[in-house]
């Protein structure tokens, strides 16, 4: 046989239409392309790999994909003598816009789709049955987060505007701080950026039309383990003015407001804003407040889909009861590479991959079957 590309396909989606649901910086989005399919597809080899016999002993996995691909897929479409069983989702229908997909091996989708169970089951391939690793490690224990002060420190200068890829000083965040009130009653949350200000349109494209959105989430677990994330955010409207305070919980794309006339304000770069514990499931002091998280949206576009403009954490947990100060100005190092990181960070908010020859899988996204 010989080899040709496309190798295999994944689904992907067409972002707009019928992309993956997916959430970014806590924001609900459509994801596809080849930057989602092909990750997928190499968990899936990677799955594959680890099902592998041994040999003495040892994992050696399937050697270079290629051969073993086609090998499989050679045998269930005939080309060659051999088992099937189906290790491949063949497709058939769709296109690219230059090659239409067909039975087999085709210039538009290759082998098809991996059924990893399968694929691993076939005598080509793994030829185990069970589908399970053959040389399965101990899980690694992942540490607690520590607690302390400040919750994040990140860096400055990476607040990139979607629409002239610039930094945007009203929204870039360089620290992110809980605190809790004297009374015990409160936390008061606080986010710091050199310039961070109520955004606008006439600062920046990035306050479109919807607005921006300042956030800190964090989550808190239950007796039974189950997760529940809050968030203090700050609104501005179009123009600058008027910010409002709330606080509240979100779950996958549902944000669901608990009070909407908080205390808050801007000032010298530090906005603050007192969310009072019963808003927040009431937690108890000692409580630990994980995964803290800073992130500022804008929404610049006619839809009002907002954009992830920066964000920040996490790298301390937080304790009910802890007194720490408020995010303060400090020394933080400006971002790297801040001209790539606007072209990556914004082809990622807008769900598109980055399309790369494919030299080892030659993968392609799927068409519909």
């Amino acid at each position: 046989y010989c080899r040709g590309t496309p190798d295999i396909a994944a689904i992907s989606g067409d972002v707009v239409s019928n992309g993956y649901y997916t959430n970014f910086d806590m924001m609900p989005s459509a994801s596809g392309g080849t930057s989602l399919s092909s990750p997928m597809s190499m968990g899936m080899w990677t799955r594959i790999q680890a099902a592998a016999p041994l040999v003495s002993g040892n994992p050696a996995g399937l050697g270079f994909a290629d051969e073993t691909i086609y090998k499989v897929g050679a045998a269930q479409y005939g080309y060659t003598s051999g088992p099937n069983n189906g290790a491949f989702f063949d497709i058939t229908t769709g296109s690219n816009a230059q090659k239409h997909a067909a039975t087999g091996w085709d210039e538009t989708s290759g082998m098809g789709v991996f059924d990893v169970a399968k694929f691993i089951a076939n005598p080509l391939a793994d030829n185990n049955s069970s589908a399970e690793p053959t040389d399965a490690q101990t899980q690694a224990t992942v540490p607690n987060q520590p607690t302390g002060c400040p919750l994040f420190t990140t860096y400055q200068g990476n607040a990139t505007d979607p629409v002239t890829s610039a930094n945007d000083p009203t929204l870039d965040i360089v620290q992110g701080q809980l605190t809790t009130s004297t009374d015990g009653k409160s936390l008061i949350a606080s986010l710091y950026g050199p310039g961070l200000a109520p955004g606008s349109d006439t600062q920046s494209p990035a306050g479109g039309t919807g607005g921006t959105d300042y956030f800190l989430f964090w989550t808190t677990l239950d007796n039974s383990g189950n997760p529940t994330t809050y968030y203090a955010r700050a609104h501005v409207d179009s123009q600058g003015d008027a910010p409002t305070y709330s606080d509240g919980q979100v779950s996958l794309d549902t944000f669901t407001d608990t009070n909407t006339t908080l205390q808050g304000s801007f000032s010298n770069g530090v906005l603050t804003i007192t969310v009072p514990l019963i808003d927040v499931g009431n937690p108890a002091s000692g409580t630990e407040l994980l995964y803290p998280q800073g992130a500022t949206w804008a929404e610049n576009n006619a839809a009002l889909v907002p954009f992830s403009i920066d964000t920040g954490g996490s790298q301390n947990d937080f304790t009910v009861g802890m007194t720490c100060a408020a995010a303060l100005p400090e020394a933080v190092p400006e971002a790297p590479l801040t001209p790539l990181l606007a072209l990556v960070g914004l082809a990622g908010l807008l769900g598109f991959g980055v399309v790369r020859r494919r030299r080892s899988l030659g993968l392609r996204p799927a068409a519909e079957h």
